[in-house]
């Protein structure tokens, strides 16, 4: 179920006609291409997205940090990214970020830092195409926000343990 205003949104490689989810409670949930499939049971938290020609199945969950890439299919019951690190599907590759230290894109690990400075090479070593490439661009965006999120919180907890 998803509400009658669409717009664009730029899921990371431009912008693509979308709209906002209407979640099974009637809660406003996060961004859909148009052109996905995703059932009227899916609860897609108001920062989780869904890009292009995905599909998500049946009481599927969705949270704050899953992406659901181009092209995905996500089964019924699966649950991404409730209060994760931020996850995705980026085309033919799964992506995770557990922290500064380990990102972890296809089959390569490496620490954010060096995905920042060797995108372009791992990504032509890899064979992605080039929206694969500018999408887990965004997801590093992505994991750089939730590691200086994660960072804060810790440093909150130290200040208030002292």
């Amino acid at each position: 179920m998803s509400d009658t205003t669409t717009t664009t949104y730029d899921f990371g490689a431009g912008p693509i006609p979308a709209h906002r989810h209407t979640n099974p409670d009637g809660t406003k949930g996060g961004w859909v291409a148009d052109s996905a499939t995703v059932a009227g049971t899916v609860y897609l938290h108001v920062d989780g997205k869904i890009g292009a020609d995905a599909r998500v199945g049946d009481r599927a969950h969705v949270g704050a940090w899953a992406r659901v890439g181009a092209w995905a299919h996500v089964g019924d019951g699966a649950d991404l990214g409730k209060e994760s690190p931020p996850q995705a599907v980026i085309g033919r590759f799964v992506a995770l970020c557990s922290s500064r230290a380990c990102v972890t894109v296809g089959c390569q690990q490496h620490p954010l830092d060096y995905w920042h400075e060797h995108i372009d090479s791992i990504g032509l070593e890899a064979g992605a195409t080039e929206w694969e490439v500018a999408a887990t661009r965004h997801f590093l965006s992505l994991c750089e926000d939730w590691c200086a999120m994660r960072e804060a919180e810790q440093a909150d907890e130290k200040g208030g343990a002292a």
